[in-house]
């Protein structure tokens, strides 16, 4: 397979399954997460709230 076909697979898995697709790099410090925007959303929302006093409870 090349590399488009991949990233095409990668891109249905994370959009319709929700399944984060991970990406290894030469390091550990080098890998990325893809996510939906709609959990990037969710997650972000997420950690405002607990940075909200008394919302954590």
């Amino acid at each position: 397979m090349n590399w488009l076909w991949d990233f095409a697979l990668d891109y249905v898995i994370v959009n319709e399954r929700n399944i984060p697709v991970m990406a290894a790099g030469k390091d550990a410090a080098d890998d990325v997460v893809i996510l939906a925007k709609a959990d990037y959303d969710a997650l972000m929302e997420t950690l405002h709230l607990y940075g909200v006093p008394g919302m954590a409870e």
